[in-house]
């Protein structure tokens, strides 16, 4: 097959190890780091080099958006799993929507919510809805800077539109790696639910057994 060597090769990659569909829904994480890395490979590319033309600058900013829409998403689903185990019924369709503003908007709620107390994340939810906002002026559905005509057959972007690579870099390195320690956080929450979850089904299956 082109893209596939059946015998066993250092270079094979697995997507999707076979996870039943929720699991795998609990993974938005592993993409958004994968075009995190990808986009900061390609952005350290582009600023060390002294000329560059202007379309190798496109991927970087899809990478990147990518990236943070995969973040904020991973966070809203396990958001969601939380309140199951909490039999709180949540659920939002997170897999057709793009938009990173009610997306940002839906994250800074749950995440408020779970840590309301902490001020240094108060600012850095202000932080990632300003950006979100920023993004939605230069790609507001995603398709800004992967086709240069929008589902309707207009052009995709403002024209003559200006995007910095060193503001881009920066910005999106110091968000993204918030979101990912933000994610971890999240992460372990709902590993103690899941352990909490877990016991009270043992302690359910003992008193019933003693009944």
């Amino acid at each position: 097959m082109a893209f596939y060597n059946s015998v066993k090769d250092r270079t094979n990659f697995v997507l999707n190890f076979g996870w039943p569909v929720a699991a795998t829904k609990n993974h938005f994480w592993v993409f958004a780091r994968a075009y995190q890395a990808a986009a900061n490979e390609l952005a350290q590319s582009f600023l060390s080099k002294s000329g560059f033309l202007d379309y190798e600058g496109y991927p970087v900013v899809f990478l990147y958006r990518h990236s943070l829409e995969c973040y904020l998403k991973g966070i809203m689903w396990k958001a969601m799993t939380l309140c199951a185990f909490n039999d709180v019924e949540f659920e939002v369709d997170v897999q057709t929507n793009h938009r990173l503003v009610p997306i940002a908007k839906v994250c800074t709620k749950i995440l408020a919510q779970l840590w309301p107390d902490d001020d240094e994340l108060s600012q850095f939810l202000s932080r990632l809805q300003k950006i979100a906002s920023e993004f939605e002026e230069i790609d507001r559905d995603s398709y800004a800077y992967r086709y240069p005509i929008d589902k309707h057959g207009k052009p995709s972007t403002k024209r003559h539109q200006i995007v910095n690579m060193t503001s881009l870099y920066n910005t999106m390195s110091e968000v993204l790696e918030g979101l990912d320690a933000i994610e971890s956080a999240v992460e372990w929450e709902l590993d103690q639910s899941a352990e909490i979850y877990e016991v009270l089904v043992e302690a359910k299956h003992l008193i019933t057994k003693q009944e």
